[in-house]
């Protein structure tokens, strides 16, 4: 059941290595919300970010995104 606050981990983490690197630089501090914003090409993961900072803010959305990665077995 997924609920209007749930994230679409999928298109975020799982669509292309440049969109993982992405994740992982943004939940790291490297970037921006702005900058990931515009380095996510593809329509689905850039509205999945969207909807991510809109319901969780930046601080609690980075630290979900990190444990997104980390149980995925994606290094951060």
């Amino acid at each position: 059941m997924n609920s209007k606050n749930s994230v679409d981990w999928v298109s975020l983490l799982e669509a292309s290595k440049t969109t993982r690197n992405v994740m992982e630089r943004w939940s790291n501090e490297e970037l921006t919300s702005d900058a990931a914003k515009t380095r996510l090409t593809s329509s689905a993961s850039k509205a999945a970010f969207r909807n991510l900072m809109k319901s969780h803010g930046t601080m609690y959305g980075r630290r979900l995104a990190r444990k997104a990665l980390k149980y995925r077995g994606i290094t951060v």
